[in-house]
């Protein structure tokens, strides 16, 4: 018989290995130094099946994982950081929508995503601007925005895969 907290601790590390895995298979170089991905999908499907915790964790540490692995380690922070507040509030706003029954694939959910997408745009500019400057930081902002809503649909199918496999509420 397993314990309740192993079960998270393995789950949880799953879903690490996940975002890891999906941001690294596919990357293309951007114009400051990072690169275009799809690892915020892995991101959207974790917040969905298994909450902020789970998201805030998956898509932080799996990202920066991805960028150390990557040879991107000047980004491994700012992932940290970006990619683990986007699972975060995407998880919360899920959360929340559970809890007046409207976690059904509708708009909202969709919306949700956007939302959370846009944070991670938003993040990766500040830090650009930072990093480089203003000229920089905008020219890195339209792959960030394909990158955000191509991960839309592709969260969306991974979660329903993931409950298919009988991953689903991590942390409850």
């Amino acid at each position: 018989m397993h314990h309740p907290s192993t079960r998270k601790l393995v789950l949880t590390a799953l879903t690490v290995a996940l975002v890891t895995l999906v941001t690294i298979t596919v990357q293309i170089p951007n114009s400051v130094g990072g690169y275009f991905n799809l690892g915020d999908s892995m991101v959207f499907a974790v917040a969905l099946i298994g909450g902020p915790a789970a998201a805030a964790l998956a898509g932080g540490v799996g990202s920066a994982l991805a960028d150390i692995l990557s040879g991107y380690a000047s980004w491994a922070l700012p992932s940290l950081l970006v990619k683990g507040t986007e699972g975060l509030v995407a998880g919360l706003l899920f959360r929340r929508m559970l809890k007046f029954g409207h976690l059904r694939f509708s708009l909202r959910i969709i919306l949700v995503m956007a939302f959370a997408g846009l944070l991670m745009v938003s993040g990766y500019f500040l830090t650009s601007s930072i990093l480089y400057g203003y000229p920089a930081a905008i020219a890195a902002v339209p792959s960030d925005l394909i990158q955000a809503f191509i991960s839309i649909p592709i969260g969306l199918s991974l979660a329903a895969l993931l409950r298919r496999a009988g991953i689903n509420r991590i942390f409850e």
